[in-house]
């Protein structure tokens, strides 16, 4: 049975259908993937001073990394996201 608004607030208490999800885990994954990149050429041209020419990925830490970050990126945006629906609103701007 689908959950219905409560008056006034938009959404009923605890509603998440998900659909944030997709933007938690774009921001995180597209944080994840500039960092790697910037750390990459930066370690490209380091290298390079030192006359090392190979440079070789590690896939699977790769792998983890990105896997990890959508995982954390999820988690630091819907939990806060949970404690905040079941608030009272009005008790919440009125306790400011």
């Amino acid at each position: 049975m689908p959950r219905t608004p409560v008056s006034g607030s938009g959404t009923a208490a605890g509603y998440d259908d998900g659909v944030d999800d997709v933007a938690r885990v774009t921001y995180a994954e597209g944080g994840t993937a500039a960092a790697l990149a910037d750390g990459g050429i930066a370690m490209d041209a380091v290298l390079a001073l030192e006359g090392m020419t190979a440079f070789a990925v590690p896939w699977g830490t790769v792998v983890a990394v990105v896997v990890g970050s959508a995982v954390v990126g999820v988690a630091a945006a819907r939990l806060p996201a949970l404690r905040a629906s079941r608030m009272n609103v009005l008790e919440a701007i009125a306790h400011e």
